[in-house]
């Protein structure tokens, strides 16, 4: 502090992970942490009720690495993970710490709901390498005014994806969507979405028009969901929003 004194801050590391980390220096004289290869995200209220899921918890899957221990055990985006090794997953918190205090090597049943369903896999967790994320975020262009559609479920004016709108909105060419070119900011969606973002799946069906994203929504209205599940490619990154619908 800047006089010297105490002013009630403190920092404390739990005994478990302390213990972990010394025994791992006193048998290699390095600390590893375990992987599998996954992307995850917390899941709120309105993404449980656009998946249908009876609570928020567990750990929605937003992406999986190519070749990685998820990948091969059969693990899926949009899968959520509620059990790891016996333990309970919690939220998008508690499963990075477990998988890092799992040693390399071993195999693992992970317990998953996938469309309403559960199912236990086996992964194998692999070591975690030294790596950094660097992320960038610049302003988007002006909308076009051709070929654009309002969504009144959700707020949203949504164009396909052309060359021309891949151009304004540096949406790379191996992206398929539809793409979000305004935001009511007062809708289902304002604080959620923003112009640029591509809605790439509506309640895990992958879409390609305003029209089927639209259609989508109806679908789960019927099927009596008050909240619809969005997949999302925002600047190359993906990751699952849950908005809750409106009536007309």
């Amino acid at each position: 502090s800047p006089t010297g004194g105490s002013v009630g801050i403190g920092f404390a590391i739990p005994s478990n992970v302390a213990r972990n980390v010394i025994a791992q220096l006193k048998d290699s004289g390095r600390v590893s942490r375990g992987m599998i290869g996954v992307t995850i995200q917390s899941v709120g209220e309105d993404i449980a009720a656009g998946l249908g899921l009876d609570e928020a918890s567990g750990a929605l899957v937003s992406g999986v690495t190519d070749g990685g221990p998820a990948a091969d055990a059969g693990i899926q985006e949009g899968d959520v993970i509620v059990s790891f090794d016996g333990r309970e997953v919690a939220d998008d918190r508690t499963l990075p710490r477990i998988v890092a205090e799992t040693l390399a090597g071993r195999t693992v049943d992970v317990e998953i709901i996938r469309r309403g369903q559960s199912r236990t896999l086996q992964v194998v967790v692999a070591r975690l390498p030294d790596d950094a994320l660097i992320e960038t975020d610049e302003e988007s262009p002006e909308p076009s005014d051709e070929n654009i559609q309002t969504s009144s479920r959700l707020g949203l004016t949504l164009e396909p994806l052309t060359g021309d709108s891949r151009a304004r909105y540096r949406v790379e060419n191996n992206v398929q969507g539809v793409l979000v070119v305004e935001v009511d900011i007062d809708g289902p969606a304002g604080d959620k979405l923003r112009p640029g973002d591509v809605i790439i799946e509506v309640a895990q069906t992958e879409v390609r028009t305003p029209d089927e994203v639209e259609a989508r929504i109806e679908s789960e209205i019927q099927a009596g969901r008050s909240a619809v599940l969005l997949r999302v490619n925002r600047r190359g990154n993906e990751s699952y929003i849950g908005v809750r619908v409106v009536e007309r």
